[in-house]
């Protein structure tokens, strides 16, 4: 995993166990969100805060297609790779 890479899973799982109110190691990066209780109430909320943290546009449904945050973090890094970046690689 490069650095970008690990930035992204950091962030996701962060923002995951602040949502979630759980502790970090109930995150499991590579299961489905609905495993570990995001609903869609949650699912908009970590939407809302990618969208505010990145300046970028993610909807809800996306969690259709990329349904563990590994999937997710994939499609952040190919789909924003710059914007993401810029955020997170210091």
């Amino acid at each position: 995993m490069n650095e970008l890479e690990e930035q992204i899973k950091d962030f996701l799982i962060s923002k995951s166990v602040e949502i979630l109110n759980v502790d970090r190691f109930e995150i499991q990066w590579e299961e489905d969100l609905d495993e570990y209780g995001f609903e869609s109430m949650k699912l908009n909320k970590l939407c809302l805060i990618i969208n505010e943290t990145f300046n970028i546009d993610v909807r809800p449904a996306i969690f259709l297609e990329y349904t563990s945050l590994l999937e997710f973090s994939q499609y952040l890094k190919k789909t924003y790779y710059q914007k993401v970046e810029s955020i997170l690689v210091s």
